[in-house]
């Protein structure tokens, strides 16, 4: 399909920018949501009443925690959810829970994304996650009780699949060879995302005031969809809707001022039935698939962890660290599709995963705070683009009929990469435990470098609507050639 639009003269203008633009700001409030807790678990302010007046602490003092309740008292409980909740001296383990199940609630929904956006369609299964966030989120401004927030956490959690249904958006609704810079522009926005969220903690003191202009953002997201998006076409020849399709051509068609053919002209697509096991079952899917997860789960739970665990604990310093990791994920994912297009996505993600490795390597033997905060500034640096290259890897080379379900399971392995980062800050190991996970870390990114030297290249190539269609992974006495044998026609252009 992508050679039948081509060769037609498709072109990428106004209205695709403006379709790019639309899709790509899903990425704000995912960012924003994601890192919440970061923000609204920060310890609030309390006075401590004394027989000569007041004494301010900025946050937890043991000291204070002795006294009885009524020596003591949060000056502004609704800045933080310890002080709404009264929960500043049960313990660093109690704040941590609703980080666990955010990532719980959204390893569920990338799943789910993945299942609901080929059986009931794109554009359906992006409106849907999207009411599921705006419920989440409301009832997150409402709430009274610590259980119920954990709660809504999880359903916020569940909402974050339309993350996962725009980059599909993205790929199959726009001109194929500029497909990198178009999901670069989502994972762009993405760390736009976390300078949104500083500056927010900046504009205001309350936690739900900011989670309001989150809301506000998603609601209008739903609106613009609403009205703004169409179906994408692969989708819908994949299902054989002849006249949704036929309507998409025309729309296509007029504005580019081009002639496209008919629906009945262009080859029909299988509808092949598939599961998520046949991602394991079929051969030219099993492999890449475990080494998309290994690279998403470790990338994710190093870059989960630099910014939860390394945070500052005074407030006039969150929103700094905020903008700074937008700022500096916005250039990695600038560097990365840079890299992407000029080297190629396999080299890049073995670029990016030998700096990971050696970053980690420094920060594990190096115990200085320099040395932690300098690594943990490279994660990132790195891991916003190792993220985007995942993503770019598995819309890429799965076919259509697998191509939703792959880019769900793969976003999902970053949100268990969350689930034990967060599990870890709970358990609060010792420092033999840490060192013991530390080294496992060591050894699965090790593996991941290794197992990446196998990765295909899929720069240049269609995008497969079919299974057999699908490129395989290199062999031992291929991972040093410059040139593979092409089974398929390459693109113009990458």
């Amino acid at each position: 399909m992508d050679d039948v639009i081509r060769d037609a003269g498709y072109k990428f203008g106004a209205n695709e920018l403006i379709i790019l633009s639309q899709l790509s700001l899903a990425a704000v409030p995912t960012a924003a949501i994601i890192f919440l807790d970061v923000v609204t678990s920060r310890c609030p302010t309390v006075c401590v009443v004394e027989e000569e007046g007041c004494t301010r602490y900025e946050g937890d003092s043991t000291d204070m925690c002795k006294l009885t309740e009524w020596q003591w008292r949060y000056e502004e409980p609704m800045e933080s959810v310890q002080g709404q909740f009264d929960l500043l001296c049960q313990g660093s383990r109690v704040k941590y829970m609703s980080h666990l199940l955010f990532y719980i609630g959204m390893f569920l929904s990338c799943m789910l994304a993945g299942l609901s956006s080929d059986a009931i369609g794109r554009k359906k299964s992006l409106m849907m996650f999207l009411l599921v966030e705006c419920v989440g989120l409301v009832l997150m401004i409402v709430v009274d009780t610590f259980i119920v927030w954990l709660t809504v956490r999880f359903i916020t959690g569940l909402g974050i699949g339309y993350f996962v249904v725009s980059q599909i958006l993205i790929i199959e609704g726009l001109k194929v060879e500029f497909r990198h810079w178009f999901l670069a522009a989502i994972w762009g926005f993405y760390s736009v995302g976390l300078l949104l969220l500083g500056l927010l903690e900046l504009a205001f003191t309350r936690y739900i005031d900011m989670i309001a202009c989150v809301l506000i953002l998603v609601g209008a997201l739903w609106g613009i969809y609403l009205f703004g998006i169409e179906e994408s076409l692969r989708w819908l020849l994949v299902k054989q809707k002849a006249e949704s399709a036929q309507y998409i051509l025309h729309k296509i068609a007029y504005r580019n001022n081009v002639e496209l053919p008919s629906y009945e002209e262009i080859p029909k697509l299988t509808d092949d039935q598939f599961s998520v096991v046949d991602l394991v079952v079929i051969k030219q899917s099993r492999c890449l698939l475990m080494i998309l997860l290994a690279m998403n789960m470790v990338s994710y739970y190093l870059y989960s962890h630099a910014i939860t665990y390394s945070y500052p604990t005074t407030p006039n310093a969150d929103y700094v660290m905020l903008l700074m990791t937008g700022g500096i994920g916005f250039i990695g994912v600038l560097m990365t599709s840079v890299s992407c297009c000029y080297l190629g996505r396999r080299s890049t993600v073995v670029g990016l995963l030998l700096l990971e490795l050696v970053t980690f390597c420094v920060q594990m033997f190096e115990e200085s705070e320099v040395t932690y905060t300098v690594c943990s500034n490279v994660f990132r640096l790195l891991v916003p683009g190792l993220l985007y290259c995942c993503s770019l890897y598995s819309l890429e080379a799965y076919a259509t009929p697998l191509r939703a379900k792959a880019v769900g399971v793969v976003m999902s392995a970053a949100a268990l990469g969350g689930v034990l980062s967060s599990a870890k800050l709970i358990y609060n190991e010792s420092m033999e435990t840490a060192f013991t996970l530390q080294v496992v870390l060591l050894i699965a990114t090790t593996l991941t470098l290794l197992l990446a030297l196998s990765l295909p290249e899929t720069k240049g190539r269609p995008l497969p609507d079919q299974v057999d269609n699908m490129p395989g992974l290199l062999g031992v006495k291929q991972w040093c050639s410059s040139t593979v044998k092409e089974t398929t026609p390459l693109l113009r252009s990458s």
